[in-house]
């Protein structure tokens, strides 16, 4: 089943073309990993997606009510600025407002989601008083805890220390593993070519390629989008994915 489809999808922003006639779907069991340089549009096209910015073209999502939008896809934003000082376990007890709030079966998702994140420990502390790393968790589990058929995530992983970043990815692939859909940006490849299944790379506001991590991480692809040459092995632990230098 197909959990988001954008059309020709373009996006202009103070007089500047950032996408141009981006097309995509993403499905049921899919992890995908948004990849590129600082300025591909990324963050734009989740942003255009959710119906957040001006674009041309269509987004299923958009096309939504904002009541059904916000049971179809949980959006984790960028930005980490928590506003209020509640406790972890109210905040994460916000993602559940879609769904209307108070039974055992939001109970339930609260709980699930503060598990996954290892959050239990510190649900009453003030969220506002929690490190970075601490509050990015916090805020992927209230998008974890409004239990989405899909999940947006935007650099999720940044500012986290390496156990909660492999953690939060091993996250990911299990929604997806269990028939949810994921798409996130990512900035780092080794986390995108051992976790994802599939990787879209976006260069100069459109897609360079689209596919398996080991399609996408090509040689020739990399140093075309990010001007680098790569080390790329593959281990009984997985792939070893590593930028090495930069391309004169």
């Amino acid at each position: 089943m197909t959990l988001l489809s954008l059309s020709d999808l373009s996006v202009t922003l103070r007089n500047r073309p950032v996408l141009d006639g981006i097309t995509l779907s993403v499905g049921e069991g899919e992890f995908v990993g948004l990849i590129g340089p600082n300025g591909a549009g990324k963050t734009t096209l989740m942003r255009a997606a959710l119906g957040l910015v001006p674009f041309a073209g269509q987004s299923s999502l958009a096309a939504l009510s904002p009541a059904a939008r916000a049971k179809q896809a949980a959006w984790m934003p960028q930005a980490r600025e928590i506003a209020w000082p509640v406790s972890v376990e109210t905040l994460v007890s916000l993602g559940r407002l879609p769904h209307g709030g108070g039974t055992e079966t939001d109970r339930a998702a609260i709980e699930e989601a503060l598990a996954q994140m290892q959050l239990s420990p510190l649900r009453a502390r003030t969220a506002t008083r929690l490190s970075g790393g601490e509050q990015a968790r916090a805020l992927i589990a209230r998008a974890l805890a409004q239990e989405c058929p899909l999940l947006l995530a935007d650099e999720p992983v940044a500012g986290l220390d390496p156990a909660h970043q492999i953690a939060t990815m091993q996250v990911f692939a299990r929604l997806a593993a269990e028939g949810r859909g994921v798409v996130t940006s990512l900035h780092d490849l080794g986390l995108a070519a051992r976790h994802c299944t599939r990787l879209v790379l976006l260069a100069h506001g459109r897609i360079l390629a689209d596919g398996t991590p080991a399609e996408v991480l090509t040689p020739a692809r990399m140093a075309e989008a990010f001007g680098v040459s790569i080390y790329h092995a593959e281990t009984e632990d997985g792939p070893v994915f590593l930028p090495m230098g930069v391309l004169g």
